[in-house]
């Protein structure tokens, strides 16, 4: 999971994560840190003193796919989660993953994305409902897409293995490694499942600025 100045949010994330009913499976968090300026660094390490299976790390590089790629190369299992720092995961969100992406035979699933707003006010409910149309993000956004195969996958949990076979992720792209890994993903033949059995809150930024700067990007 990639973290930068997520101060506000982060400690609920990973608390979502310690709590995951994984039943026989282990599993670490690796929290890879684009050297926030925030409180970020301190409450992952404090959060980490109280459970080893929290693992803070630097990203000199600052960019998200160099994160991803850190994470593949420092993780341990069989199957990598690459999650998001503005989401709260349902407690069965990675062991649901795992079972349907053996029952559907595809190398990676994800949860249905639910798009919500601490906030209530006018501007916030605003973009909250931009962020939730098709009309403004598309009907193939992760934010709109229904469950089945699918082309690209938010959140997902894949099988290591595959990641490895393709080189990971495109360290040269600042937007949209993610549809990249997985446009590669699906030319080498492998299937990608979105389930609607389990979710997670994706929790949106509350400025038209911070908006229309992601939308440009």
């Amino acid at each position: 999971m990639p973290v930068y100045n997520e101060e506000e949010v982060v400690s609920d994330v990973i608390m979502s994560l310690l709590n995951q009913k994984v039943n026989s499976l282990n599993i670490e968090i690796l929290a890879i840190d684009g050297r926030s300026d925030d409180s970020t660094s301190q409450i992952i390490k404090k959060l980490a003193m109280k459970d080893e299976r929290i693992k803070y790390i630097i990203n000199n590089e600052r960019k998200t796919p160099a994160a991803f790629n850190i994470g593949l190369e420092k993780s341990q299992g069989d199957y990598v989660a690459i999650l998001g720092a503005h989401s709260v995961y349902n407690y069965d969100y990675i062991q649901t993953c795992i079972e349907e992406l053996e029952r559907t035979k595809s190398v990676g699933c994800s949860g249905m994305v639910k798009t919500r707003s601490k906030s209530k006010d006018i501007n916030s409910m605003i973009i909250l409902w931009v962020l939730k149309s098709k009309f403004g993000v598309s009907g193939n956004s992760f934010r709109t897409m229904r469950s089945g195969y699918a082309e690209s996958i938010p959140y997902p949990v894949f099988k290591k293995k595959a990641l490895l076979e393709i080189g990971g992720y495109n360290e040269s792209l600042l937007r949209n490694q993610d549809n990249d890994l997985n446009n590669r993903l699906i030319k080498k033949g492998y299937k990608l499942f979105t389930t609607d059995k389990t979710s997670c809150k994706y929790f949106v930024d509350y400025s038209f600025q911070k908006m229309f700067s992601y939308a440009f990007n």
